[in-house]
Order: structure tokens, then sequence, then C-alpha cells
């Protein structure tokens, strides 16, 4: 059982209410899915492929956002901890949107059938493994941050993890193809780099303090915040800043409704 943690720090359980909701939403459509339809066959997997995308969103925000933190954290104070050096290593969520990209071209009625057969072998067992893993992020890493992480620190990363939710969400790439491309480059950045420090701001920007910087941004309402935030990475780490995104409720995004 998870320990109790207060909600203000406690950076899984909004992200993972919404995995969780995302989880019943395809179970659910799998099991009333008729794959000798090709309707029924191309809805169920355009739905899929955006709950993937969605997935595979929701894992690169916790590599960058939490596990890098608490990696980096851990290895100042000279602490070692498999749990966290091998989270995410796997590669099962480009696999499953390899998979379910395939389904599209899948024509004939018994393609569909023995494709579906397939399907619901991989879907459940994946979900086997996902809802696990889950748990374990909140019964391990969530006291893991608890200890070694400040009160404000941890707030901070919640709500930046939640603007990364929407900001990510809105993007107009998302659940295109060009998202399928950044999610398969991503991939291969967070596979090739290992326990790193929060990225320094560019020389120019570093010439304004960051009190006025934020000024600059607070100017900005939250579609210029989005759109700001994907010019540079220096950029994005000031669009994120919790102060800019008072007014956005976090509730929002957890029952999906940020993106109307």
């Amino acid at each position: 059982m998870a320990p109790y943690v207060p909600e203000e720090v406690d950076v899984f359980s909004v992200p993972h209410s919404r995995m969780k909701a995302l989880v019943d939403e395809y179970s659910q459509m799998l099991r009333t899915t008729n794959f000798s339809n090709d309707v029924d066959h191309q809805l169920l997997l355009e739905s899929l492929y955006r709950t993937f995308v969605e997935f595979k969103t929701h894992e690169q925000i916790e590599n960058r956002f939490i596990m890098r933190r608490l990696k980096a954290k851990l290895k100042r104070l000279s602490i070692q901890d498999s749990a966290v050096c091998n989270c995410h290593k796997d590669n099962v969520l480009l696999d499953m949107l390899g998979f379910i990209k395939d389904g599209f071209q899948k024509k004939t009625e018994q393609d569909r059938i023995n494709y579906g057969r397939r399907l619901k072998e991989l879907l459940e067992s994946f979900t086997h493994s996902f809802l696990p893993h889950m748990k374990e992020e909140e019964e391990v890493f969530q006291p893991l941050l608890l200890q070694h992480f400040s009160y404000e620190e941890l707030c901070e990363l919640k709500q930046n993890v939640i603007n990364q939710h929407i900001m990510r969400k809105r993007s107009p790439e998302h659940g295109s193809d060009k998202l399928e491309k950044w999610v398969s480059e991503d991939s291969r950045e967070d596979s090739a780099s290992d326990v790193e420090e929060e990225v320094k701001p560019d020389a120019s920007f570093c010439n304004l303090p960051p009190e006025i910087s934020l000024k600059i941004f607070g100017y900005l309402g939250p579609q210029d915040l989005c759109r700001a935030a994907q010019v540079s990475r220096e950029w994005n780490s000031f669009c994120l800043e919790p102060c800019l995104w008072s007014r956005i409720l976090p509730v929002q995004w957890a029952h999906g409704q940020c993106g109307h």
C-alpha cells in the first residue's frame, strides 16, 4: 500500500489518475470492438494511437522532470538505487505505437481478425505491467522524493509536471505523424543521456535577472506561453514556472478536459 503523501507534494497521483482512466477506456473499447468490421477496427486504432502517444509523453515527462532530478540527487549523495537507474529503460511504448500503426494497413477481414487477436494479447500483457509500474512509482519513488527533496522543491516539481502535460496536450502536433517522429527522436536522446543536471540557460538570456525574465513572460497568456516554451530549452524552463500558471486548474487535465 502506498504511504500517505500530502496532495501538494504528490507528484504522481494526478498524472497517474489520467493514465489509469485511459487504461479503463481502451479496455472497455477493446471488449466491444468487432475486428471484422473495418470501421470498428479503424476507430479503435485511432483511439489507441492517441492513448499510447499520451502514455509515451507521460513517460518522457517523468524521465525529464522527476527521474533525472532524483537520479542526480542520489548521485550527489553517493546513493545507488537500481530501481531508479533502470526505470523506463525498455521500449515497450514505442513497440506498441509501431504495432498499432501497422494495424491501419490490415485491409482484409481475416487480417483484421488475426491482428485483433494479437492486439488483445499485447494490450493484456502491457496492462498487467503498466498498472504495477505506476504503483511502484507511488510506493518506491515518491518516498525517495519525500526523503531527499524539500517541501518547496516537491511543490514546484509537481506543478512543473502538470504544466508539461497541459502544454503538450495543447500542442498542435499532439497525436500527429510529426509527434511520432518526435517521440522516436526523444527516446534516442533519453537512452543516450546519463544523469545530467538542469540545462544552463544560454548566455544571452543570462544577461537578464531571472525575476525580470519571469516578469516578461508573465505578460503572456496560456497559449502564448505554450508557443514560447517550444522555442528553446531555456525558454521552456521559464515558461513552466508555477507562478505563470497559477490560473490553470490541474484537475482539468486529470479529467482530459484541458484540450477543449
